[in-house]
């Protein structure tokens, strides 16, 4: 008993991360990191720089399409990102492409927020550990081992140990409810953003996949379904 409460709070947890790499090894993994997002995002732009030559060329025609899929794509793959403000560029594409791209928007809102609770679901904590320990976050990499070792059923206990007492039982029963009302959130980059809000969900372990992608899609609704139905004037309530 007393060796599940104290799994419980995430102690006794091996730490399997050694001591922080010197400073240039450190350097050089966090910049093989950023070298990937670069190429997709220099792969993107290479697209978007053919696409105008064909659009140059007279072949207009094929040339709106790929322009408008390039950039709902970057917006996808942006959206999967931490702090980055999804409603806000939601919004912003919605009012310079129009309602017709409604349907388009919320497909990829939904793509990009699933891959950002996909990779937290399965990306190996140990990875996600080494990362925060290459940026010297030692305690959160610690924390993120010790966390991992638990079960849902512990991580669960966790919460409520550190949730206050009257509304932590609430806010474990609607957490659905509560991604979906965060997601939304105008200004909720401060809070990681769409994908930050996602990728934390993933990690943690207590949303179960099913249900958390059925929240995303339906969370992702409601922006592009006003600009659809009621035109991008309704927007104004997000902007």
């Amino acid at each position: 008993m007393a060796e599940k409460a104290q799994r419980s709070r995430g102690e006794g947890a091996p730490d399997a991360l050694g001591d922080p790499p010197p400073p240039g090894v450190a350097i050089r993994r966090v910049a093989l990191r950023l070298a990937l997002v670069a190429a997709v995002v220099a792969a993107l732009h290479w697209l978007l720089g053919w696409v105008e030559t064909e659009a140059a060329n007279g072949r207009l025609e094929l040339a709106v399409p790929l322009v408008t899929g390039a950039i709902l794509l970057l917006y996808a793959l942006l959206l999967a990102v931490p702090f980055v403000p999804g409603v806000e560029i939601a919004v912003s594409l919605l009012l310079l492409r129009g309602a017709e791209v409604a349907p388009v928007v919320w497909a990829a809102t939904t793509g990009g927020l699933a891959l950002a609770f996909l990779a937290g679901r399965h990306v190996p904590p140990q990875s996600l550990a080494e990362t925060l320990n290459d940026l010297r976050l030692r305690r959160a990499a610690r924390l993120m081992l010790r966390v991992s070792a638990l079960s849902p059923e512990e991580r669960l206990d966790l919460l409520r140990d550190r949730l206050p007492a009257r509304a932590g039982p609430l806010l474990l029963q609607a957490r659905y409810l509560a991604l979906a009302l965060l997601i939304n959130l105008p200004g909720n980059v401060v809070l990681g953003g769409g994908g930050g809000l996602a990728l934390v969900a993933g990690l943690s372990g207590v949303f179960r996949t099913a249900p958390t992608l059925a929240t995303i899609a339906l969370a992702a609704l409601p922006i592009p379904a006003a600009a659809w139905f009621f035109g991008t004037g309704a927007l104004s309530a997000w902007g």
